[in-house]
């Protein structure tokens, strides 16, 4: 008999879709008590979550079984094996032919949620909201929860940062700044970046810290050569220990990213910039000090960014 009430939700996908489970998760914590959630992700994107105590452990869904969910269910697979220790399971995947709901159906889970994981490309609906659809499927019903999350971090994680801020000589006030994406179309050209960076850090006597991803050497590259030598270059390596140096930021600008997403979510000042290219409404920031602006009025970008400095 299990003592603790077993969730395993499944969202495999970039930084930010899995970031934007956190109200989700936080629904789930409220609705179903003295549960333990197991969070199916890839897992280094899933390590803020699990550090701040949304999620009570990771496993890696971009390997096997996982791809089982594609097949017919059977009763000796792995995937079942995997799935039958659930009181609760949540997917966030196309179900073809209903595959996966037969293979829910067959294990005996009786409480179980499937859902596309993005909202039609034509609704106004933010993916966050509409992930929370899973409760029209699930047999409890959470409170309506209308604040915005934030998320904290844990004493070990902080002590790592904190390191991590001596070693690059960030003590003194800096704004943070990532111009990377997932997609170069959702970037803001170099020149408007730079104008915005330094209206704000010259107004507010800030240094830069430049954060750099896996993929984002080459607008990084092209970003230091334009802005000059006083910058501070954050290479990151780990979200959970980059969210430590966030919070100390003065504020953060960046694209429509999973970094902006992680800085939002843990309450930093956060302004993110859109162009035309990915829906705000969709993929705005959802943290408590957070907004966004388009990048190509430059004034609103300030002002937007000087009301979440005035807010924090």
């Amino acid at each position: 008999m299990k003592s603790r009430h077993a969730i395993y939700l499944h969202r495999v996908g970039a930084i930010g879709d899995t970031l934007l489970t956190s109200n989700l998760l936080l629904m789930l914590k409220n609705c179903y008590k003295k549960s333990k959630i197991s969070m199916g992700a890839s897992p280094n994107y899933a390590l803020p979550l699990l550090d701040s105590g949304l999620i009570s452990e990771i496993i890696d869904a971009t390997s096997v079984p996982f791809h089982l969910f594609e097949s017919s269910y059977s009763s000796e697979d792995e995937l079942t094996m995997k799935l039958k220790k659930y009181d609760t399971v949540i997917i966030f995947k196309e179900d073809k032919n209903d595959m996966i709901k037969r293979r829910l159906k067959n294990i005996g889970i009786k409480d179980f949620a499937i859902e596309s994981p993005f909202p039609p490309e034509k609704s106004n609906v933010h993916v966050s909201k509409w992930i929370e659809r899973v409760f029209m499927q699930l047999k409890h019903i959470p409170n309506k929860n209308n604040q915005h999350i934030k998320l904290s971090i844990s004493k070990d994680t902080e002590l790592l940062s904190d390191n991590e801020i001596k070693k690059l000589n960030l003590e003194s006030s800096f704004l943070a700044l990532h111009p990377g994406s997932s997609s170069q179309k959702k970037c803001v050209p170099i020149e408007k970046m730079i104008k915005i960076a330094k209206e704000i850090t010259y107004s507010y006597d800030l240094r830069l810290a430049l954060i750099e991803g896996i993929a984002d050497e080459k607008i990084c590259n092209e970003f230091r050569r334009n802005w000059g030598p006083d910058i501070i270059n954050i290479k990151v390596n780990s979200l959970e220990i980059l969210a430590g140096i966030l919070v100390k930021a003065k504020g953060f600008v960046g694209c429509d990213s999973g970094i902006s997403h992680l800085s939002s979510l843990y309450g930093v000042p956060t302004l993110v910039l859109f162009g035309h290219y990915s829906n705000p409404k969709h993929w705005g920031p959802i943290g408590l000090n957070s907004n966004w602006a388009y990048w190509n009025n430059i004034n609103d970008c300030r002002k937007i960014f000087d009301q979440l400095v005035e807010k924090n």
